[in-house]
């Protein structure tokens, strides 16, 4: 049993003395106390913390040593399932190294280049991390995964924020807005073309806003350094200008041609103005093809409408329904009095309904007017009063109205009868009492032109003719009333200073006569009806002859007293309104009638 040895005693002798090599001491140099007796237990369980320590730390490195991956994952293209973690580290840090330790990753934005190389970059794979993942990664399914490695991937922040700043500088803009601006004389009317005016729209074309977004650009470098690529593109970002309302510019400054058009039933014009500015298409178009920042100019034009109001009357006014000209001998006076009024009332359009009147289309006849000193009938006496002959172109215009069938509303015949008409057929007036009226009972417009030449007017009613008849007017003349000759007594010295056999008084012949108007059918030139319009009486007017009486041959001599008749009209029998036979004087002879009166009448 002595020899024997103590079960452990020789293992402890050799930990022990293993120790003590360890700690610098010798076995001769130890101590045996009692203090040195309690050491050993205390050594001995820190040896056994350390043996298993180390055991676990073994058992640790074995196990990972000892793991593999799973599932179904790559990793920049390398299918790894299967590989240890070190296999997978080694894997995918030489594909790595491979595709990015060389090449250069090339960022495009627009027409600028972001070109990173691994070294700017500092591009770094934390291999471990995606080992890691890639042993850790749970299959769902058996179709191989690529894994995202875009978490595992560093760059070098500053390099790469200091490249992404110097390309945002070159980029980056501050939006601005279109400008415009018009210039110019505007016209003062668009009835005509203003060759005055003269305007232009400037516009200067805005530029936009753009801006770098810098955390997006380092998402998308890392997405393409996970995907392998070697090259990207980003679209900057950028706000537009806001769009230019050209149409609210020309709204503003321009106007568009309004063709010419009758209202309803009223027929009367509207429109016809012309239009002036530019082509809000056009302009448009140009702003938005123009490149940023651009200026452009846009002279303003004429458009003219499709109709004018001068081609809408010539258009409608193509008929004549009623024309006449008057001729009679005039001195200077009445030749411009018949003028103005012509010049007055030339042009005037009736519409549907209208009534004419003479006195209100030419008001008081004043010199200031244009009106001159002219022969007119005052109480059966010619007097001398500013217009004196106007009524040579009302009793046109009245003419033209029977033509016309127009509906008469007043009309007067004058005190004697006037030679530059057929009897019945003129109009006299007279401001503050007589006037000629007439109304336009057509469906259509109708415009009075009136032209003045020397000794003759000229009346003419412009519509549309939507009569089947035409009319003819017939003067009837029914008694003739013979003018007397008279003698006035008068001394040698009268005031006037007439001398024997002077006339003193024109002679008027009196007449009875009535103006008819008769209807023929355009197609056959049958007579269709005939209507009487007037009866009119044109009184006589006596010749009165100076007669010079000395008053010495006369003295004692005594004349007898004679009392002058009255003048009577005689009785005339009214032929009926269908009376087949009746004279027709022709317009000619109404121009042209040969009785040779001096020139009074109104």
């Amino acid at each position: 049993m002595a020899n024997t040895p103590r079960k452990g005693g020789k293992d402890i002798d050799e930990l022990e003395s293993t120790f003590q090599k360890l700690s610098g001491k010798s076995a001769s140099t130890k101590q045996v106390t009692k203090s040195s007796t309690k050491i050993v237990p205390v050594l001995i369980t820190a040896i056994c913390i350390l043996a298993v320590a180390a055991v676990i730390c073994g058992i640790i490195i074995l196990t990972m040593n000892g793991s593999s991956v799973k599932a179904n994952v790559s990793i920049l293209g390398i299918e790894l399932k299967g590989m240890s973690q070190n296999e997978v580290i080694e894997a995918i840090s030489a594909e790595f190294d491979r595709l990015y330790g060389s090449e250069q990753l090339v960022v495009e934005i627009e027409d600028h280049q972001l070109i990173l190389s691994a070294a700017d970059s500092g591009l770094a794979l934390d291999s471990q991390a995606a080992a890691d993942a890639a042993i850790h990664y749970k299959q769902a399914g058996m179709k191989t995964v690529a894994l995202d490695i875009t978490p595992y991937i560093s760059v070098n922040e500053h390099t790469l924020a200091d490249k992404i700043d110097e390309l945002a500088l070159a980029l980056n803009s501050e939006l601005t807005q279109t400008q415009y601006e018009v210039t110019g004389t505007a016209p003062e009317s668009l009835e005509t073309m203003d060759e005055d005016a003269s305007q232009i729209l400037h516009i200067t074309k805005g530029t936009p806003g753009k801006k770098l977004d810098k955390d997006l650009i380092w998402e998308q470098v890392c997405l393409a350094c996970s995907n392998g690529q070697s090259k990207i593109t980003y679209e900057l970002p950028f706000s537009e200008p806001d769009s230019l309302d050209v149409q609210a510019i020309f709204d503003e400054y321009c106007s568009t041609a309004v063709t010419a058009e009758f209202e309803k039933d009223t027929f009367k014009p509207l429109g016809g103005t012309y239009g002036y500015g530019f082509d809000v298409a056009e302009v448009t178009a140009a702003v938005d093809a123009a490149d940023y920042g651009s200026a452009m100019e846009f002279p303003f034009q004429w458009a003219e409408p499709e109709t004018t109001l001068e081609e809408l009357n010539a258009q409608l006014f193509q008929d004549e329904l009623g024309t006449y000209t008057a001729t009679q001998y005039s001195d200077w006076r009445r030749q411009k009095n018949m003028r103005v009024a012509c010049e007055t009332i030339h042009n005037t359009i009736l519409y549907p309904g209208d009534v004419f009147s003479f006195n209100g289309a030419l008001g008081p006849r004043t010199p200031e007017k244009g009106y001159e000193l002219g022969a007119s009938y005052v109480g059966g006496k010619t007097v001398m009063e500013y217009g004196g002959g106007i009524c040579q172109v009302s009793s046109s215009l009245y003419y033209c109205s029977l033509l016309a069938d127009l509906q008469i509303i007043e009309r007067d015949c004058h005190t004697y009868a006037p030679t530059y008409v057929p009897l019945s057929g003129d109009a006299t007036v007279y401001w503050g009492g007589i006037d000629y009226k007439f109304k336009n009972n057509t469906p259509y417009p109708i415009r009075i032109e009136a032209i003045a030449n020397g000794n003759s007017v000229t009346l003419r009613l412009m519509g549309t003719d939507t009569k089947d008849y035409y009319v003819k007017f017939k003067s009837v003349h029914l008694n003739t009333y013979e003018f007397k000759e008279v003698f006035k007594e008068m001394a040698p010295d009268n005031e006037d200073g007439y001398k024997d056999g002077d006339v003193i008084t024109t002679p008027y012949t009196g007449y009875r006569s009535e103006g008819w108007i008769i209807k023929y059918d355009k197609l056959t030139d049958k007579e269709l009806s005939r209507t009487k319009v007037s009866s009119d009486l044109y009184h006589t007017r006596d010749k009165e002859i100076a007669k010079i009486i000395d008053p010495e041959e006369t003295e004692g001599e005594t004349e007898p007293e004679v009392t002058e008749p009255e003048q009577t009209d005689p009785p005339v029998s009214e032929p009926t309104q269908t009376e087949p036979e009746v004279s027709e004087p022709s317009q000619s002879e109404g121009n042209s009638r040969e009785i040779q009166l001096p020139p009074i009448s109104g």
